[in-house]
Parts: C-alpha cells; sequence; structure tokens
C-alpha cells in the first residue's frame, strides 16, 4: 500500500471540518441534564465505566470558548467526547455520547442525558455511525486528495501502516520505558501533556511517524491546532514548526491517545 492510499483518511478530515460552527453545535439539542452520564454501563461484562467528571450543565458548555471531540473505547463499547475550553481558562469535558457496543454496533440502552449524536461533526464520524445516521459521505477536495512523500534526499519514502504500539522506536527520547507507546494514565488527562518522547520529536521525525501509523485525529474548534498544542499540550512551537494542519490534528490526535 502507498503512503497516498492510506492518507487519504487523514487529509478526508478536512473535508467537513467548517460543516458545525461552534455555536450551532452548542445551541443544538441535547444538552440538558447530563448526570447520568457519569453512571457506569459496566453491567455484568465487567467493562470500564464512562468518565466520572462530565459537566451536568447547559450552561458550562454555552461558555466555551472553544471545543475538541475525541473518539473513546473501552473493551466493550465505544462513544464520542466533548470537551469545552470553559471562560478560555480550562478544558472540561462537557459530554459524550450514547455509547455503541464495539460487536453488535447497537447503542447502549438504559441512562438518558447523553450528547445528541447530531452534534459530533461529521469528520469524527465512523462510516457505520455515518451510514447509521443518515449522514451524509463526506467528499474530498482535490488538495486533500493531493499524494503525499516524504522524500528522504532524492527519494519518496513509501511506508506500509504499522502498529504504533509494536513498532520499533525510532526517533526522540528512548530513555524512558514506554517511549513511543499510548499510557491509559496519559489517555485519563487527554495528553496534557503527552509523553517526554512525543514532546522530543522535531517536525520530520514527527511527520514520518505520524505516515506510519493510524492516529484518528482529534478536532479542535474555537482556536487553531497549533495554539491548542503549544498552549495546553505542552509542545515546542519550534519543534512543530513546519507541521501541515492535517498534521497536527494527527498529532492531536495522538496526544489524546496517550503518546
Amino acid at each position: 500500500m502507498q503512503l497516498n492510499e492510506f492518507s487519504r483518511r487523514r487529509f478526508a478530515f478536512w473535508a467537513g471540518f467548517a460543516l458545525l460552527p461552534l455555536a450551532d453545535r452548542i445551541a443544538a439539542n441535547g444538552l440538558d441534564d447530563l448526570a447520568a452520564v457519569a453512571t457506569s454501563i459496566a453491567g455484568s461484562d465487567g467493562v470500564d465505566p464512562l468518565p466520572s467528571d462530565v459537566v451536568s450543565s447547559r450552561s458550562a458548555a454555552e461558555r466555551a470558548t472553544a471545543e475538541h471531540w475525541s473518539v473513546v473505547r473501552n473493551a466493550s463499547w465505544r462513544w464520542y467526547e466533548r470537551e469545552s475550553l470553559i471562560d478560555g481558562n480550562y478544558w472540561k469535558t462537557t459530554g459524550v455520547t450514547t455509547p455503541i457496543h464495539r460487536e453488535t454496533g447497537k447503542p447502549h440502552v438504559g441512562p438518558t442525558g447523553y450528547l445528541d449524536e447530531r452534534l459530533v461533526p461529521d469528520v469524527m464520524l465512523a462510516p457505520a455511525d455515518r451510514k447509521r445516521l443518515g449522514r451524509p459521505i463526506l467528499t474530498v477536495d482535490s488538495w486533500q486528495d493531493r499524494q503525499i512523500a516524504i522524500k528522504l534526499g532524492s527519494r519518496a519514502l513509501a511506508i506500509e501502516p504499522q502498529d504504533a504500539e509494536t513498532m520499533p522506536v525510532e526517533f526522540g527520547d528512548r530513555s524512558q520505558a514506554d517511549a513511543g507507546r499510548s499510557s491509559g494514565e496519559r489517555r485519563s488527562r487527554h495528553g496534557r501533556p503527552p509523553s517526554d518522547w512525543l514532546l522530543s520529536l522535531n517536525a520530520d521525525e514527527i511527520r514520518i511517524w505520524l505516515a506510519k501509523v493510524e492516529i484518528q485525529e482529534a478536532m479542535v474548534s474555537g482556536m487553531t491546532f497549533w495554539t491548542h498544542l503549544t498552549r495546553d499540550h505542552s509542545f515546542d512551537p519550534d519543534k512543530i514548526g513546519g507541521l501541515t494542519e492535517a498534521e497536527l490534528a494527527e498529532l492531536h490526535g495522538a496526544a489524546h491517545e496517550g503518546f
């Protein structure tokens, strides 16, 4: 598989980025009482509970000056999580959508108060969810569908996707035992900050690593990825200089995945 083939998903992320303005998403239905979200959906199968720190009022979301969405999963369920930047000062989880069973594709039945799935930007939805919700199939603009080549010297580098958890760690600070690996502890704090290893990479190393692995982009609105990554995720501006918006989106996703 050529690099440009499996990179298509990464650039399709941008096709619908601006389809749902922040104000429209906040004003949509489904933001009332989220108290039930904190209840566990583990039941008897022992899967992890949902986040316990979800804001349960509409006012918190309305005070948001920025927000981002990410895909969250545990052993049996997956859902979409929204974080909001409250009063421009701190990030807070302000809702999750109804969990979907990873094997059956059926939504969880029980507690109410989840965010309406209409709030989730099209670009974040998995294909199965897009079909289930009757959402449009995204088209890819020509500039987003361009071929990508990482050049080392005069030759293009064609890369097969690899598992980030098992691939050899080639770059950066490898002094930490979990260098190049994700961490549940870092995921629990939304990658703020990410690992010393990820922070140690320069732009060229980040670009090559992202080209080799499959990382789900995490979306942010109300501020640029650059501002969010340097201000909230502790990235050195000099080290991520030169990365494209698509690469910054994927780097943002890597931080949220616990790398």
